[in-house]
């Protein structure tokens, strides 16, 4: 998370925040969604796949 603020749903039922300078390495084929953003600033995601 470069700016900003979220929170990550995953189906097993966790959730995760996630606050500027926050990162998280998510495996291959699990499934998850934004749930929530910060209304009161931008957010900004920088997203790295690999292999």
């Amino acid at each position: 998370m470069l700016k900003g603020e979220a929170r990550l749903s995953f189906k097993n039922g966790g959730d995760m925040l996630l606050v500027a300078g926050s990162h998280l390495n998510i495996p291959a084929h699990t499934e998850h969604k934004v749930a929530w953003t910060s209304p009161n600033t931008e957010t900004v995601w920088l997203a790295v796949h690999y292999k």
